[in-house]
């Protein structure tokens, strides 16, 4: 990986799918600390979740 780039952008169905493959659920997800609604025109990304 000497000439790639390190940084990998998920998407909230990707995450999800991520997630649920080790056991865990999102509860929430938000695109800043204020709690703004996710969209695809976001770059951040934050998701709150837990163990099933």
């Amino acid at each position: 990986m000497d000439n790639a780039d390190p940084i990998r952008l998920y998407s909230l169905a990707e995450l999800e799918e991520i997630y649920h493959d080790r056991g865990m659920k999102i509860i929430a997800s938000y695109s800043n600390y204020y709690g703004k609604e996710v969209t695809d025109k976001e770059l951040q990304l934050m998701v709150y979740a837990g163990k099933v």
